[in-house]
């Protein structure tokens, strides 16, 4: 006769099969979304990484290149891109203001703020038509649990260091 697990090896292994698949479904679900968003976005100019950094800026004025990069979960080739193409259409202004002239600020423009209100306007739609697909209580749990793995990212400085690329290599 099979060995039945113990209850709390039974629920150990049912926590690493649910956190395995919600990492999965996470990823699965943003990429579904991302896919329906970008051809909205791109039909009025935008992309997901500009309305993240424009929106990033617009709450954070004055915000520099390493904050708004640990702030938006964008890589920095694509990050400086962006940045890039949003000062040269005069989205974003860069500037000093700092006493180390190596700090670069950012500030949106108002013509970035109009950008910034089109963007959301279009990622509002998008989302409320996914998030209407579920129902009130279930999308209260999911907010609850993805709150909860935000606020453990920003906290955990780790984590923040190997997405920002800051990461220490580990001492021998």
């Amino acid at each position: 006769m099979p060995h039945s697990p113990a209850p709390d090896d039974a629920a150990a292994a049912r926590r690493v099969e649910l956190e395995r698949f919600l990492i999965h479904m996470i990823a699965v679900v943003e990429a579904g979304r991302t896919n329906g968003l970008d051809p909205k976005l791109k039909a009025q100019g935008l992309t997901t990484p500009a309305i993240r950094a424009l929106a990033w800026i617009q709450a954070s004025p004055g915000t520099t290149m390493t904050d708004l990069a640990a702030g938006v979960f964008i890589d920095r080739t694509t990050l400086t891109r962006t940045i890039d193409n949003l000062v040269k259409d005069g989205f974003v202004v860069r500037g000093g203001g700092h006493s180390d002239r190596r700090k670069v600020t950012l500030t949106i423009t108002p013509s970035g703020s109009a950008l910034c209100a089109l963007g959301h306007d279009i990622i509002d739609q998008h989302n409320q038509a996914i998030a209407g697909l579920v129902d009130l209580d279930a999308l209260t749990v999911v907010n609850r649990a993805l709150l909860q793995l935000h606020k453990a990212f920003v906290a955990d400085e780790r984590i923040r260091n190997v997405h920002t690329g800051r990461a220490q290599s580990p001492q021998p």
